[in-house]
């Protein structure tokens, strides 16, 4: 029988196995290497792996979750900033992307319920933060939303493929985790003697120093020492909480609270920039307006 979400042109999960079992059979067994079919699809694996990965992609997830989500302090930072987190998710699983094919292999009508976040809304919604730079790629991105689903038994079912290929809100906290611990953060002390009041703050001061300047700045918070997970969310945060902010409908607003007309307003802002006033473009260094006027052509007469 036809199975509803199983394309004719790529390999599920249960085909995608079979055809590791049938590739070790014909490396290893056929060769006369083992005679062994378990051993030869060790064998494989290990040479995969060892080829092919590095030390991120051996994670364990139930471990994962156990050392840094199941916490008490990690409890406690995601119920501080639970309004505005849940905000942010709510409305970016609301939006319309495409036409209901998402990228990690849902089918048409799959995402016509808005309530859970797409891989597609997701990458969007770090890339409109600005997340990715030298420390964290897209590609990285991609493996925290893969690594944070739900499994589900049978993914055949429409229910289930849902579950699969979205995030519900839970599955977008455990993601929230795992980019905050990817990325190099500021030490509370590098921050307070910088005149930071957090690190959210001191970050997107560094980013308009210049793309060198900021790089510069994360390979000195790749080399302090690592932070507890519940303080990386909390710098996590505080960065997507001041990065709507600033570009948000309410660019005053320092309450670290987001709010509905917020975020949408700065979706927009993410997407659409505005030209800069002649104000701005005066001040800027290398505008050609921003030089004294003696110093300026004359137009001949």
């Amino acid at each position: 029988m036809e199975e509803e979400h199983n394309s004719s042109n790529a390999l599920n999960r249960q085909e995608f196995l079979q055809a590791l079992v049938r590739t070790a059979a014909m490396c290893f067994v056929q060769t006369g290497a083992t005679g062994d079919m378990s051993t030869a699809v060790e064998l494989l694996l290990t040479q995969l792996e060892e080829r092919h990965t590095g030390a991120v992609w051996r994670q364990d997830t139930y471990l994962f979750r156990e050392w840094n989500c199941y916490t008490q302090q990690t409890d406690t930072i995601l119920r501080k900033h639970e309004s505005s987190i849940s905000l942010v998710y709510a409305i970016y699983a609301e939006e319309e992307l495409g036409n209901g094919y998402n990228a990690l292999g849902g089918m048409d009508g799959l995402n016509s319920r808005r309530c859970l976040l797409s891989a597609e809304e997701f990458l969007q919604m770090l890339e409109d933060l600005g997340l990715f730079d030298a420390s964290f790629s897209r590609r990285d991105a991609t493996l925290c939303f893969v690594w944070s689903r739900m499994r589900v038994a049978d993914e055949a079912s429409t229910a289930s493929r849902l579950k699969l290929v979205h995030h519900s809100i839970e599955d977008f906290y455990e993601a929230l985790v795992r980019i905050a611990m990817w990325r190099p953060w500021p030490t509370p002390s590098l921050t307070e003697r910088a005149g930071f009041a957090d690190a959210g703050e001191h970050i997107l001061k560094e980013k308009k120093k210049g793309e060198a300047s900021y790089n510069a700045f994360l390979r000195v918070c790749a080399t302090q020492p690592p932070q507890p997970s519940f303080r990386c969310l909390e710098h996590l945060i505080l960065l997507l909480i001041r990065t709507i902010d600033q570009l948000g409908a309410n660019a005053e607003s320092t309450d670290l609270e987001l709010s509905s007309r917020e975020i949408k307003g700065f979706r927009k802002a993410a997407r659409h920039p505005r030209a800069p006033t002649k104000h701005e473009e005066a001040a800027r260094p290398n505008s050609p307006t921003s030089a004294p006027k003696k110093d300026r052509p004359t137009s001949a007469r």
